[in-house]
């Protein structure tokens, strides 16, 4: 397999769970800082503190990838690019959202439905919810959600995560409608059989005045284009 299309669990979880990606969020817009913290069985008590530095259009997502180093990944949701961006290697992967969007609708992705458990729990200081997706027979998601979060936070998170799901092809119209309705991700925890794998949590937001310079890929990473072929089924990887 290519260098450039191997994703260590780090990149992943901030593709997939991208959770704080502005969609294009206008009036009252939140500006600033969101920390989420992500944690594993296998990774013993340590969490990997993940960055999000949200302004209008832009994203600049950094965490500490213990294999890797520092992973950084530039969104801009205007010209519906992603770069992900190896510090150590000096390297960077470019996806064109259009083109993944082709790649992904070939690729039949099931549709998921949430389902409410009834179960509540306080998260921190927020009232939660849980609620389940059986995304196969072993494997399962809970998603506990808010409608305590201020209103931009709430906004950033719910279009965000909507965002996560359109990029990684995850089909579930139910829970876009969650979301619509006042519903904020708080935790989401991937389980097999029943056990916990990963789990990925909301610990702060600071709201800030970032400098545009911060969304600048600095001039000696050298960056090539995701084929999105290779996200195929069947597809042929070197």
């Amino acid at each position: 397999m290519r260098q450039s299309t191997r994703y260590s669990l780090v990149i992943v979880i901030l593709l997939t769970f991208i959770s704080i990606i502005p969609s294009r969020i206008h009036a009252q817009a939140f500006e600033g800082e969101i920390t989420m913290l992500m944690s594993s069985p296998t990774m013993g008590e340590q969490k990997i503190k993940m960055i999000y530095l949200v302004k209008g259009d832009n994203v600049l997502q950094t965490a500490d990838d213990p294999k890797n180093g520092k992973v950084l990944i530039y969104t801009d949701t205007k010209t519906g690019t992603q770069t992900i961006v190896m510090e150590a290697q000096k390297h960077g992967m470019q996806i064109d959202q259009s083109l993944m969007d082709d790649a992904i609708q070939k690729m039949h992705m099931p549709v998921l439905l949430p389902k409410a458990t009834g179960k509540k729990q306080k998260i921190s200081r927020y009232n939660c919810e849980l609620f389940t997706i059986m995304i196969d027979s072993t494997q399962q998601m809970d998603i506990w959600l808010t409608k305590d979060f201020p209103k931009d936070i709430s906004q950033a998170i719910r279009k965000c995560t909507e965002l996560g799901m359109k990029n990684t092809g995850v089909k579930s119209d139910a829970l876009i409608e969650l979301f619509k309705s006042g519903y904020a991700q708080v935790r989401m925890e991937m389980k097999i059989k029943g056990v916990t794998q990963l789990t990925n949590e909301f610990a702060k937001a600071d709201a800030e005045k970032l400098d545009d310079a911060i969304y600048s890929i600095p001039a000696d990473i050298k960056i090539e284009k995701l084929d999105p072929k290779l996200m195929t089924p069947g597809a042929e990887q070197k």
